[in-house]
């Protein structure tokens, strides 16, 4: 019998996504995006997922157990990937853009965020908004 006890991890090659994720049982892992169209290696146990790129770790992750489940560090993204819904930079940009627009423009656009609560909301779906409470 042996006197140490062995990890319980296997390994795994994948390549990652466009969108920064890998995917393993079903569940989705970011990985930081210059490794895009790149292969990595996971290292999996019960509990956590490594990702490495040769030798170096990249990132780690708690593993799911659900199905669906994505795993995101929003740093994994590069500037340009973060400019869409649910990111704060996007939403800074388009509150920014609304209140060009006029005084209660960024006002009636919190107001549809609260209402669509979280629901992707942009620019052009507030000002046909704004349009109709011109009329």
């Amino acid at each position: 019998m042996p006197l140490e006890e062995f990890p319980d991890e296997h390994s795994y090659k994948r390549i990652v996504s466009r969108d920064c994720h890998i995917t393993f049982e079903n569940n989705y892992y970011s990985v930081p995006s210059k490794y895009v169209g790149g292969s990595v290696r996971l290292s999996v146990s019960n509990k956590l997922i490594k990702i490495y790129s040769d030798d170096s770790l990249l990132t780690t992750h708690p593993r799911s157990k659900e199905k669906g489940v994505f795993s995101t560090i929003l740093s994994h993204y590069d500037q340009y990937k973060r400019q869409c819904p649910t990111f704060p930079e996007y939403d800074q940009k388009y509150s920014t853009n609304m209140e060009s627009i006029g005084k209660h423009a960024a006002s009636i656009l919190s107001i549809i965020k609260k209402e669509y609560n979280g629901e992707k909301i942009n620019e052009k779906n507030s000002i046909a908004l704004i349009r109709a409470f011109q009329r």
